[in-house]
């Protein structure tokens, strides 16, 4: 009776040890979230790399990989580039207009809560909002989601998983889509987009693409099961994000019936934060 006794005082014992240790350990995960981006968002300066690639075929290999870095400073100036596109979108109205994309700038401003373009000659900045992981991350914290902790994370760090809801995953992928799309057919109307030209026929035969495309586009949304994964790595002493990642996956059936899987894979690294 004894032993029974002292076995489950020092599993009680043993119970208490671990569960302070974890609640030691830190704040719960969507505390830690809130906390990371508020710290984020106080940085006047920082920097950061990322690299992005679609997969259209479950089991083919991830292709059209973008390469880009940006920059903050003074808190709100956000200057971001395209170091290198290994391919365009084989696709005519890309090809018709000539652009590689490569060194394509953009920049812009964090002003009355939101990114906006600045008006001083760079190019519009929608195409921004899917690699902005500054973006990103102040858009997370109002969605619905589900946030926990992954195990093994390295020493002196913490790695969270955010799940988006259906609805929010959904809400995510539609809206920036037609960002870019309403950025697209800016860049050939407007006579500063860089896609514009002064062939009248060739701006109509431009106009006409993208109406089919984007219709085409909205139907295949409409019918598309759509989830949004990110995972977010912590430095436990700053409170700060060190590594974004994140997966947007669609399935859909195309317009010849055939199922697809398409997932749009990125990875950003911040390298230097000053305030």
């Amino acid at each position: 009776m004894m032993i029974r006794f002292r076995f489950s005082k020092w599993i009680s014992i043993m119970m208490c040890l671990c569960l302070s240790g974890c609640m030691s350990s830190g704040k719960d995960p969507d505390h830690l979230l809130e906390i990371s981006v508020a710290g984020l968002a106080g940085m006047d300066n920082l920097t950061f790399q990322g690299e992005s690639s679609i997969r259209s075929d479950p089991a083919g290999i991830y292709n059209r990989t973008v390469q880009y870095e940006g920059e903050l400073q003074k808190h709100r100036l956000l200057t971001m580039k395209i170091s290198h596109r290994d391919r365009v979108p084989n696709h005519e109205l890309y090809t018709s207009a000539g652009s590689t994309m490569n060194g394509f700038q953009a920049k812009i401003r964090y002003q009355d809560g939101r990114w906006a373009p600045l008006a001083d000659g760079y190019a519009e900045a929608g195409w921004v909002s899917g690699f902005n992981p500054l973006q990103q991350l102040e858009s997370m914290i109002n969605m619905e989601k589900t946030v926990t902790e992954e195990v093994g994370a390295p020493r002196g760090r913490r790695i969270l998983r955010v799940q988006l809801k259906e609805e929010a995953s959904r809400t995510l992928a539609v809206n920036m889509l037609n960002e870019q799309m309403a950025e697209l057919r800016q860049r050939f109307e407007d006579q500063e987009g860089d896609l514009y030209t002064r062939d009248k026929k060739a701006r109509e035969r431009l106009t006409a693409i993208w109406e089919k495309e984007d219709q085409a586009m909205k139907k295949l949304l409409e019918q598309s099961k759509i989830s949004v994964l990110y995972h977010i790595t912590i430095n436990e002493a700053s409170s700060l994000p060190e590594r974004l990642t994140s997966e947007i996956r669609m399935r859909y059936d195309d317009f010849s019936g055939v199922n697809r899987d398409e997932r749009s894979l990125s990875e950003v690294r911040f390298i230097r934060y000053a305030q």
